[in-house]
């Protein structure tokens, strides 16, 4: 009697539904709780939690996103908050070394409207105002200083920038298949994933093998900046902490 159904081939085309599907990452935005016994927010902290990162069901390969830039083309962006207005202060930001002054304004609207307004005459930046504050991109995706500044008075003014550069590190939890399974978080090595890389304002977007976790944790180490950035009188400037997002997925090894 002919069968219907070849027992190898079907075995083959299941394998293949199963890589296929695999393709499409399941992607989990990775949890910014703060550790057990330490404040820091993830992902700048070492994983500490059993809930750290995401859960893994037996996939072979991860997908790991760590934007740096939220443009599509890694245009740097930044946020100025005036935090204490006095109308005899004059507020200035320092793009790429081209100072750009709101000059003792009478109210706090009309001093981001002259921020806002001077940045976005100059041809190497973009700018606006959003609610309370100024949002700078620039128009490029060179990377420029920032320098948050005021004088006279008592006012003051914050900036919270992208990062230039961040290393990201790779941390898992070994599968518990048995008693003697590891159960601590440690660094992650691997073909395409050591335990820290270098990331420019590009970001980095990849897949890890994962085969033998359970979790997946990633670290993001140092944010820093331009080499010229810094802060003047009055002023205070951050870096953006990137959401990392994780997806677990199966891939060819082709």
């Amino acid at each position: 009697m002919h069968h219907l159904f070849d027992e190898g081939a079907f075995d083959t085309a299941n394998l293949l539904a199963i890589l296929a599907g695999g393709r499409a990452p399941e992607w989990e935005a990775q949890s910014t709780q703060a550790g057990g016994h330490n404040t820091t927010a993830a992902p700048l902290r070492p994983p500490e939690l059993a809930s750290d990162g995401v859960a893994l069901s037996g996939n072979l390969f991860t997908m790991i996103d760590v934007p740096l830039r939220i443009t599509g083309p890694h245009r740097r962006r930044g946020i100025v908050t005036i935090g204490t207005f006095d109308a005899t202060t004059s507020y200035t930001v320092t793009l790429g070394g081209n100072a750009f002054t709101s000059t003792t304004p009478a109210d706090l609207a009309t001093a981001l409207s002259d921020l806002a307004t001077a940045i976005n005459a100059h041809a190497d930046y973009t700018a606006s105002v959003v609610t309370t504050t100024v949002v700078f991109y620039g128009a490029t995706d060179a990377d420029f200083s920032i320098v948050p500044s005021r004088s006279g008075g008592t006012g003051t003014l914050s900036t919270v920038a992208d990062p230039s550069s961040a290393p990201p590190r790779f941390y898992g939890i070994g599968a518990s298949v048995a008693a003697t399974a590891p159960e601590t978080w440690k660094s992650v090595l691997g073909v395409t994933a050591a335990p820290s890389l270098a990331a420019d304002f590009r970001g980095v977007l990849g897949p890890m093998p994962t085969a033998g976790l359970s979790r997946v944790y990633v670290e993001v180490d140092s944010l820093a900046g331009h080499a010229s950035d810094s802060t003047g009188t009055g002023g205070t400037l951050t870096y953006a902490t990137p959401v990392v997002t994780i997806g677990p997925c199966i891939l060819e090894n082709e």
